[in-house]
């Protein structure tokens, strides 16, 4: 497992150094999916197009992980990054880049076996141009 924690690791940071930081980067087991581990990410980048953000992100597992390796994960998401499970863990985790384990613990209605928390930090909004935040 440690060597699949740090192929993700390095992926998160080049990824973030290719499209933008990463609000959250997490790989987790749930109880109801033995064996198998989900990997959540939300980016701001994600939203701007769903379809081609999971097609890189695929892509760029499949060049880094084996195929036992790929084999170990039983989904990816792509989140918002506003999304109330990106807020959830923001509350309880800051970390950046980095590695906290989370063992036996229930998050988004869901037995968490085992997490692997890589990055769960609040990214600030950046506004495009002529674009205006609505109140």
């Amino acid at each position: 497992m440690n060597s699949v924690l740090n192929k993700l690791r390095k992926l998160e940071m080049s990824m973030a150094s290719e499209r933008g930081a990463f609000d959250l980067f997490v790989l987790l087991a749930r109880e109801e999916v033995p064996n198998k581990w989900d990997l959540l990410a939300a980016a701001s980048w994600v939203e701007e197009n769903y379809n081609e953000s999971l097609n890189y992100f695929s892509r760029k597992l499949i060049a880094l992980l084996t195929e036992d390796e790929l084999l170990t994960i039983a989904k990816v998401v792509l989140l918002d990054e506003t999304a109330p499970l990106v807020q959830t863990l923001h509350k309880a985790i800051a970390v950046e880049h980095g590695l906290i384990e989370i063992r036996e613990n229930n998050f988004f209605g869901h037995r968490i076996e085992q997490a692997y928390v890589i990055t769960s930090k609040r990214q600030p909004i950046v506004f495009r141009k002529n674009e205006r935040r609505s109140a």
